[in-house]
This record gives C-alpha cells, structure tokens and sequence, in this order.
C-alpha cells in the first residue's frame, strides 16, 4: 500500500488517504451483511461501482508512488532488488491473509486478494517502470479484457489469478490481473508523466492546502495504508460484533 521513500508527495498520500476511507466504508458494510445477515446490495448498483472506483484508485495510486519511490535508485540491480523484495513482503502478506481467511471463512476465503495482486504487480512492473504510453495502452487493453472475463466462467481454476473465474467461484476478495493491473499501468504511466518528468514535477493542488488538518489526517493515512489495510478488517469486525451482540436485531 505505502511506498517508503525518499520522494514523497502530499497530494499522492492525501488521494491514497481517500481511498483508504472509501475501503473502510465499504469493507464495513460487507461486515454488517456478514455479522448481522441483513442483505445489503453491495454487488450491484451505486455500491458495486463504489467497490470498482475504491480498489482503482488504490492501484493507479500504487502505480504511481512506485515510479516516485524509484526515481532515486542509480543501478537497475538496485532497482530490481528493491522491487523484488517489496513485492515477496506484500505477496507474503496476502498468503497470510489466505491462510487465516480459509480457517475464518471456509471456501469463501480469499485466494487471491488485493495483497496478492500488488506483491505480484510490483514484481511483474520491474520492466515496464520507466514506459508510459505504453502502459497507458496496455493497461486500458487489461481493463477492457478483464471486464469481459468478469462475465464468463471456466471449468478450470489455475488461471484464477489472472481472471478466469471457475465454476462456482466465491471470494471475498478477489483481484485478479485482468483487469486490475490495468489500473495499476496506468498509474504508473501518470507517475512517469506527471512527476517522474524532466521538467517541473506537475503539482496537482496548491501546496497551502497541504496544512490543512483535515489534508494531514488524510495524508497521514495513506503513509500508514499497509498497516491500517492489515488490521482495519478484524478491528470492524469486533466492533460491529459487539454492537449487534448489545443491541440485537431480535
């Protein structure tokens, strides 16, 4: 989630603080459903494109800050060092993830989710860091492949992490390659052109905005998204379990 580095951009941890607020609103819902069984609409209408907009703009926005938090590395092995132990920690993270959801949730649980995704794309991106139209191309391509893989189901499941949904198929979180590294792409390519640039770096919003207490809280957040993303959900969870044990629907 937080890219640690020398180079960092309030408005780029300001818009990853939105998305993270966003996340937490929707996972929060998602718990209700699942703590209380009232039957909330979360995968169609206004909430389905909330979910679509939320993970999209995580992903562009980690696109970005791994250009930024490259731009300073003087050697490609430095390069590919970094990024190959940046994406085995995160990719770790969501085997863990796995683990404890499959003892959790059963066949619900989540194989292949938004840390698998990122730990993965931040390997696969090792080549293509320094493109643009490139991947802005290549990344609109997956989206519009993924969309339409999203409506077809397969009798096998070894493609499932790059978006050939199985028969039967259930998760609660599910990012496949297609399409969502496409948004990834396409973050990459903003953070080449926009701030990876040999001109001036483009400024997004006015720097005065940046002392705003309401800009830090949000900027703080996305420093810190790992590390919310890791414990926000058993932190809800517990929160909204104990509310409906006080206060019970019967």
């Amino acid at each position: 989630m937080a890219e640690q580095s020398k180079v960092r951009y309030w408005e780029i941890d300001t818009l990853r603080g939105i998305a993270i607020i966003m996340m937490i609103i929707y996972h929060g819902l998602v718990d209700v459903e699942l703590v209380s069984g009232i039957y909330l609409p979360l995968t169609t209408g206004f909430w389905k494109y909330f979910q679509t907009v939320t993970a999209a703009l995580f992903l562009m926005i980690s696109g970005t800050s791994l250009v930024l938090s490259t731009s300073n590395l003087k050697s490609p092995n430095e390069l590919v060092t970094k990024l190959l132990k940046r994406g085995t920690k995160i990719f770790s993270f969501g085997i863990i993830i796995t683990i404890v959801t499959k003892i959790a949730l059963g066949n619900s649980f989540i194989i292949f989710g938004i840390l698998h995704l990122m730990g993965l794309a931040t390997i696969i991106a090792i080549p293509l860091l320094r493109l643009e139209y490139t991947n802005l191309v290549a990344g609109i391509a997956m989206i519009l492949i993924g969309n339409y893989l999203d409506q077809q189901t397969f009798p096998f499941s070894y493609l499932l992490w790059l978006g050939f949904i199985p028969r039967g198929f259930s998760s609660f979180d599910y990012f496949p390659l297609l399409p969502w590294f496409g948004y990834y792409l396409i973050g990459i390519f903003l953070g080449n052109k926009l701030f990876a640039s040999k001109d001036k770096p483009y400024q997004l919003l006015p720097s005065k905005l940046s002392n705003f207490s309401l800009i830090r809280l949000l900027s703080f957040l996305g420093k810190n998204s790992l590390v919310i993303y890791l414990l926000h959900q058993p932190l809800l969870l517990a929160m909204i379990a104990l509310f409906f044990f006080i206060f019970p629907l019967n």
